[in-house]
């Protein structure tokens, strides 16, 4: 088991609501190594069915564009697929997109928090090393001295996450690491070398909420089914972050506590609903 990892209770579950105390220790072992795993925060039927509806949409884009041969040399690293799915059905449901857990940590580590980033990552078999990197840059450019987290990504396996099948591999303490990201680039390759990875073997249910600033990488697939991540992006309310929009079906669904989250999108008519696209 990942040491960062909590196992939510029956009481837990059933109130979704985590006590002053765990809240406490979940959002120090976020803050102190730069990830926190709860492996039983979704309902694993839930997960099956964003994997379905998943699947389906991803299929359609890769034919869009040629499969993967069409976006060879246009991804982040070979077979390694970025794909903003529909916000719609089980992908918009908000077990996944606010997770009561995910938003509790988040709330209490960054305070008031927005959201327009949903994401998912796919390692396909045949997948290969991604450079390590970090998923933004120092807050204002500040060089000299470590900030409070600003963004955080929720991570959700859509199939369990194994050794075998690629489980994306993280550095745990380097969010605190405070130079340019930007200039030194191809040089964590060797930085890296002198710090301890781990690789977060999950189970389906489980979720991530790491630090956007924590070294990573996503790693082969040698297997024959795809390896896919949700990847949803918050930040502190202050940050600006381009809106995506969210059809209107969706944005009814939604409580308000989820909506004030989503507040800075587009919300726009069902059949108006578009994705973006890395490439």
């Amino acid at each position: 088991m990942i040491p960062a990892t909590f196992t939510l209770t029956d009481s837990e579950l059933a109130s979704c609501q985590l006590s002053a105390d765990r809240l406490s220790s979940m959002c120090r072992v976020l803050r102190d190594t730069g990830f926190v795993v709860i492996e039983n925060a979704i309902d694993p039927r839930l997960v099956t069915q964003v994997k379905a509806e998943h699947d389906t949409a991803l299929d359609g884009y890769l034919a869009s564009r040629g499969g993967l041969a069409g976006l060879a040399d246009k991804t982040f690293g070979t077979n390694h697929v970025g794909f903003f799915p529909p916000i719609v059905g089980a992908v918009a449901a908000e077990e996944i997109v606010a997770n009561p857990f995910a938003i509790q940590i988040m709330h209490s580590a960054m305070a008031d928090i927005r959201c327009s980033f949903i994401h998912t990552n796919t390692a396909c078999p045949g997948s290969g090393y991604q450079p390590i990197h970090r998923d933004t840059p120092t807050l204002f450019g500040i060089h000299n001295a470590p900030t409070p987290i600003v963004h955080a990504v929720v991570n959700i396996p859509l199939i369990p996450f194994t050794l075998e099948n690629g489980a994306t591999e993280v550095w745990p303490g380097t969010h605190w690491i405070v130079d340019d990201c930007e200039a030194d680039g191809a040089l964590l390759e060797e930085r890296a070398r002198f710090f301890p990875s781990q690789r977060t073997v999950l189970p389906v249910g489980a979720l991530v909420v790491r630090d956007l600033r924590m070294w990573h990488r996503g790693v082969p697939n040698p297997g024959t089914e795809l390896r896919t991540m949700m990847a949803i992006v918050y930040q502190r309310a202050f940050v600006h972050e381009e809106a995506c929009n969210i059809p209107q079906t969706t944005w009814d669904s939604w409580s308000e506590d989820t909506q004030k989250i989503f507040r800075f999108n587009d919300i726009v008519p069902d059949e108006s609903h578009t994705q973006r696209a890395w490439y």
